[in-house]
């Protein structure tokens, strides 16, 4: 079976005039005519990134949902600068349709933070220290992308895995928060491929 024809799943940072311009209605429309499996999200940072998960049981279907997010207006308002593949985890296979996601709420005791983060020069090992001196539990793995971004779940009290996101802030050279939610389903920490 040749690559375009084998299942593909991407983690994509779509960045520039990207949010508040209709770009996440853009590309959810444009995954259901393609039929792309996935979901796009608002990072929080305003107006500067997107981020989107691409699936699909053919991958040459994934490179031109890519291609046309790179190239075509995909909203009437919005400016693409940067399409970064970020992670190339296995397809699941189990996704049913193209959804848009939006974070929960944090004002919690307890809390649970998704993130992914650009290392400057401190390895996994470093900010897993981090986190145990800050007494939170922490899964941290490395991704597959074109850079070497990490990918990491923060999880614990309120206070204390938001000092790790300042950490996370001041030390990496780059950091974005996929989702912090209240935590109330132990079972739900990991990191979503």
């Amino acid at each position: 079976m040749s690559e375009n024809n084998t299942p593909k799943r991407v983690w994509v940072l779509f960045s520039g005039h990207v949010q508040g311009v209709c770009f996440r209605d853009g590309i959810e429309a444009k995954a259901h005519e393609e039929s792309i499996y996935g979901g796009v999200q608002n990072l929080k940072r305003r107006n500067e990134r997107v981020w989107a998960i691409f699936e699909k049981s053919h991958g040459e279907d994934v490179e031109k949902m890519l291609s046309w997010c790179e190239k075509a207006k995909v909203s009437r308002w919005s400016k693409v600068k940067k399409v970064e593949v970020i992670h190339k985890p296995r397809p699941k296979r189990d996704s049913k349709s193209f959804k848009r996601w939006i974070g929960k709420p944090n004002n919690g005791k307890l809390i649970r933070l998704r993130a992914i983060l650009l290392p400057a020069d401190q390895g996994t090992d470093e900010i897993q220290e981090e986190a145990d001196n800050l007494d939170i539990a922490a899964e941290i793995r490395s991704l597959d992308g074109e850079r070497n971004w990490l990918g990491a779940v923060f999880q614990g009290p309120f206070d204390a895995v938001n000092k790790m996101r300042e950490w996370c802030l001041k030390k990496a050279a780059d950091f974005e928060e996929i989702e912090d939610d209240i935590l109330g389903d132990d079972s739900n920490f990991e990191l979503q491929d």
